[in-house]
């Protein structure tokens, strides 16, 4: 069957805030190929810093800037759901995309309901971290709700994609029955953005280090997930083991004060430094000497992709989504919350720079064989002319 090229495909998200998810899908879309798809990226809340990137990119932005307030505020709440998915049922009836793919909750609840009620021909449930159902202590409703939810929604979509081994082996755990239409689409990096990266020591300059001084590294939204206590706390003794030893930590989120105040705690001002969102990731890296993830749980984290891309070592707890991509000496692994095993580990890549290049050299070997831009294109074009074909078929 001959299809009519470009497939409009639409990428539903919460809002375009800097994160996993968020990189993930403006990597996929700035990437498709024009000739045969069409993407737009439809935000429910609000946009973000990566608004730009992607209007710069010709990649059509639209943001719905409705609101989702709290399950017990009822009343509310019921308004916020029934005003987003009346919304995406227009949006989707009137634009009649032949995809509709959904990243993050709740914004993904209501476009497969809306993308269901309009007919869109294929939708695509797509899972980014391995904790999508939270195990906590004394459920709430808004836990239970969205159990319920996410084991409804699952009848929905024609396809649900992880985007990790462990992410896609904790669905068929979940939802065996739907094992038919679960694939997994590894994470993918552009390589390129990692070559050729003049090291000009300025970040270094700003921390006030020298050009030898050793820089650790680490990049990703503060949140409790994340767990940069875990490194603070690590690097307390190492700070006064190795005196010119820094640590920069990249990003922001809810959990910036809290950790500003353990810095202060721990008496890290002067060798701790929060740098905030850095407009570039590679040109971080290029300076960096040593990658650490403290992780909780991930999908398929890709800030350590780019460290590896970067031939950066890294060190990472243990966790499902990094254990496979830390394979074969990939990268150093640690138990979760082990803060003497992670700083015995970073102690042992201070010491030995054969080791650190070593373990970088691996890894960035490692990410070329098996995470390549072009593969991970390929793949989600493929799928979505395959699920395009079926429900024509059908």
């Amino acid at each position: 069957m001959d299809l009519n090229y470009p497939i409009k495909v639409f990428h539903i998200t919460n809002t375009l805030r800097t994160g996993g998810a968020e990189n993930s899908l403006c990597l996929l879309v700035k990437n498709l190929d024009p000739q045969r798809f069409s993407p737009t990226v439809i935000c429910t809340r609000e946009g973000g810093p990566l608004d730009e990137d992607l209007l710069k990119a010709g990649i059509p932005v639209k943001i719905l800037h409705r609101s989702l307030r709290s399950i017990f505020l009822l009343p509310l709440f019921l308004w916020d759901v029934l005003a987003t998915l009346w919304d995406l049922f227009w949006l989707f009836k009137r634009e009649r995309p032949i995809v509709v793919q959904t990243y993050l909750p709740a914004s993904e609840y209501l476009a497969l309901i809306a993308g269901k009620w309009a007919g869109v021909p294929v939708l695509i449930y797509t899972f980014l971290t391995s904790n999508f159902l939270p195990e906590r202590e004394g459920r709430s409703l808004r836990t239970w709700l969205r159990i319920g939810l996410t084991r409804f929604l699952c009848r929905i979509p024609q396809a649900i994609v992880a985007n990790s081994q462990a992410v896609q082996e904790k669905l068929l755990e979940i939802f065996p029955a739907y094992s038919p239409i679960i694939r997994v689409i590894q994470q993918g990096i552009d390589l390129g953005r990692f070559e050729g990266i003049p090291t000009e020591g300025s970040i270094k300059k700003t921390m006030g280090m020298k050009p030898e001084s050793l820089l650790i590294t680490v990049i990703g939204r503060l949140s409790p997930v994340k767990n940069q206590a875990m490194l603070l706390k690590a690097f307390q003794s190492l700070s006064k083991k190795y005196p010119e030893l820094r640590l920069a930590v990249v990003g922001e989120g809810s959990m910036r004060e809290p950790l500003l105040t353990l810095r202060r705690e721990l008496g890290l001002d002067q060798s701790v430094h929060f740098l905030g969102r850095m407009p570039s990731v590679a040109e971080v890296l290029a300076e960096a000497d040593i990658f650490v993830s403290t992780s909780r749980w991930e999908g398929l984290p890709l800030a350590i992709l780019e460290a590896m891309a970067a031939s950066v070592p890294v060190v990472a707890t243990a966790v499902p989504g990094i254990q496979e991509l830390l394979e074969k000496e990939a990268g150093v692994l640690v138990p979760l919350d082990d803060i003497q095993a992670l700083e015995k580990a970073l102690d042992r890549f201070i010491k030995d720079p054969q080791l650190r290049k070593q373990v970088g050299k691996k890894g960035k070997e490692w990410v070329t064989d098996f995470y390549a831009l072009e593969t991970y294109i390929h793949r989600w074009q493929t799928l979505y002319e395959e699920l395009h074909r079926k429900a024509h078929v059908g």
